[in-house]
């Protein structure tokens, strides 16, 4: 059986990475595609949180980059796919884009939609998207037109292009409607603060405002303590109980691009391949096993993905290569704290957390082989 569930792991792996025969992969740092450049399928690229990739050819299937920042010049035929810290698509996309990043910048045609999470959005007037937008972060200024509507969350939103379908949005900070903006659909929003909307502002549909309570001093601290309580608690027992296999675990060779890419390919086809799975006769059982064993994966990512960049600190910057309780404490303190810095926390977190389930699918796929 676990002969099985490594197997189906594996493959939820490698599923995407074997659509197209020409998948192209590169790693290191500072990688480019110069202009004039053909990519004649996917494009995967890895450069690391510090270092820089830029696009400026052509790549007629999907491209999937991580990078410290992450710049598209040329085209991409199929989806866009980008976990950086800055990310600038000055690049015409045929379909979808997801992004993950402190900033990110969007100047040119996007043919499918939009999903960003990011700490800065800025869509700007030559901007076109033909779908959807989804936007959850900070700030948002959206400067270009958007065929279809707008959802999300933000902190301050800012709409002086066109929509043509319904805004939906979350906006504590406020909400502004320049003098370009049109919204071809109703408005509605959630907001501390009234909504700011200029005399040209367009808006054809019902606006329906909803008045967003501040919360409270003692409300906010225990809105960020009781998640830091939580994943410290888990961290500390699972280092209690098993510091012995951690100690194995954090001392593995560090291969970041290949953890990375196994663990984006686990985040986002492990869910799909179960699925499919569960819809069929013959595999149905295996489809709730996979599940299962999925969500084991991420709460077990999450909760030591503290101790992992806890150990790699102290082994760079302390040269202590022992998992400690103070690995633990260290690690996890400073990976919550990334989530308030608006530019690069949100980034490093996602790429330690993605990293950190690479690993453990690496070794639980040993683990069950040798077995």
């Amino acid at each position: 059986m676990k002969q099985i569930l490594s197997l189906i792991v594996l493959c939820a792996v490698l599923a995407p990475l074997s659509v197209a025969a020409e998948t192209v992969f590169r790693s290191g740092t500072d990688i480019n595609i110069n202009t004039g450049q053909l990519i004649d399928g996917d494009y995967y690229v890895s450069v690391g949180p510090f270092s820089s990739t830029t696009m400026s050819g052509e790549i007629n299937g999907d491209m999937y980059a991580v990078g410290g920042a992450v710049t598209l010049n040329g085209s991409v035929n199929e989806d866009v796919s980008i976990l950086a810290a800055t990310a600038d698509v000055h690049a015409i996309v045929s379909d979808d884009v997801r992004i993950a990043a402190g900033e990110v910048t969007i100047a040119q045609s996007v043919g499918g939609d939009v999903f960003v999470l990011a700490g800065t959005l800025e869509i700007l007037s030559t901007a076109e998207i033909t779908g959807n937008l989804y936007f959850f972060g900070g700030s948002a200024i959206i400067d270009g037109n958007v065929a279809g509507a707008i959802y999300g969350s933000a902190e301050l939103i800012t709409i002086n292009g066109s929509v043509g379908g319904n805004v939906t949005m979350r906006a504590p900070a406020g909400l502004t409607l320049g003098d370009s903006a049109v919204i071809g659909g109703a408005l509605q929003y959630s907001s501390v603060v009234p909504l700011v909307r200029s005399q040209g502002a367009v808006v054809e549909g019902e606006v329906t405002e909803q008045t967003i309570a501040a919360a409270s001093t003692r409300e906010q601290i225990r809105a960020v303590a009781t998640p830091y309580f939580i994943v410290v608690f888990a961290a500390l027992t699972i280092f209690l109980l098993f510091k012995d296999e951690l100690q194995g675990i954090a001392q593995r060779p560090r291969r970041y691009a290949r953890h990375l890419i196994i663990g984006a390919g686990v985040l986002v086809a492990g869910p799909i391949v179960a699925l499919l799975l569960m819809v069929t006769v013959l595999g149905s059982l295996l489809g709730v096993t996979l599940m299962g064993l999925l969500m084991m994966l991420y709460a077990l990512s999450i909760a030591l993905a503290g101790i992992v960049f806890g150990y790699v600190m102290s082994q760079t910057f302390l040269k202590d290569d022992k998992v400690s309780m103070l690995t633990v404490l260290l690690g996890t303190t400073t990976l919550q704290i990334l989530l308030f810095v608006p530019l690069f926390g949100l980034v490093l977190y996602i790429i330690v957390l993605l990293y950190t389930l690479g690993l453990l699918t690496h070794v639980f796929i040993q683990t069950s082989t040798k077995a």
